[in-house]
C-alpha cells in the first residue's frame, strides 16, 4: 500500500464524520479522529528523511553527529524499516475496522476489537508478573504493644 492510498483511506474515514456524525458514537468519533491523525503523522516525510539519513550514515556518505557512537548497521536499517511497516500494518487494520463499522451501520463488532485489546491485556499482565517484584511484602513499622489484637503480617501491594 502506498502513502497516497493510506492517506486516501484515512480521508474517507474523516468524511464519515461529516456525513454520518449523528449516527456515530462519541467514542467512535474519537477513534476516527485518532486514527486519521496517526495516519497523517505516519505519512509525513519525517520518517522518510530519518531513514534516508540512516542509510547515508551507514554508507559513510553523511558524517555522524558528535553524540553518535557508531554508524548504523544493516540490522539497524532493517529494524527501523520493520518498525515502520508494523505501524503501517496497524494503521491499515484500524482503518479496516472503521470501514467495517460503517458497513455495520456503526454497530461496533466486539470481536473486531477483542483481538486488539487482548494483546494489550497480555502485555500488561506480562509486565506485571514477569518482573521480579514481590506482590506481597512484609509489613514494616513499629511493633504493636497489644499482642491480643494480631493483624495480618503482610501488606498486599497492587500495581
Amino acid at each position: 500500500m502506498t502513502i497516497a492510498e493510506l492517506l486516501s483511506r484515512a480521508v474517507t474515514c474523516e468524511e464519515y464524520l461529516k456525513s454520518e456524525k449523528e449516527i456515530i458514537s462519541k467514542d467512535g468519533i474519537d477513534e476516527i479522529n485518532t486514527i486519521v491523525g496517526g495516519t497523517r503523522l505516519l505519512c509525513q516525510d519525517k520518517m522518510g528523511r530519518q531513514f534516508r539519513h540512516l542509510c547515508l550514515k551507514a554508507k559513510g556518505e553523511m558524517p555522524l553527529k558528535a553524540n553518535e557512537m557508531a554508524k548504523p548497521t544493516n540490522q539497524d536499517l532493517q529494524g527501523f524499516w520493520e518498525l515502520i511497516m508494523l505501524q503501517v500494518e496497524e494503521t491499515k487494520n484500524k482503518i479496516n475496522i472503521i470501514h467495517q463499522n460503517k458497513n455495520n451501520k456503526w454497530k461496533v463488532n466486539v470481536s473486531l476489537f477483542s483481538n486488539f485489546f487482548s494483546k494489550y491485556l497480555f502485555n500488561i499482565f506480562f509486565l506485571l508478573f514477569s518482573q521480579k517484584r514481590r506482590l506481597i511484602t512484609p509489613k514494616r513499622g513499629p511493633k504493636r504493644q497489644n499482642p491480643q489484637r494480631q493483624k495480618s503480617k503482610f501488606n498486599v501491594v497492587c500495581f
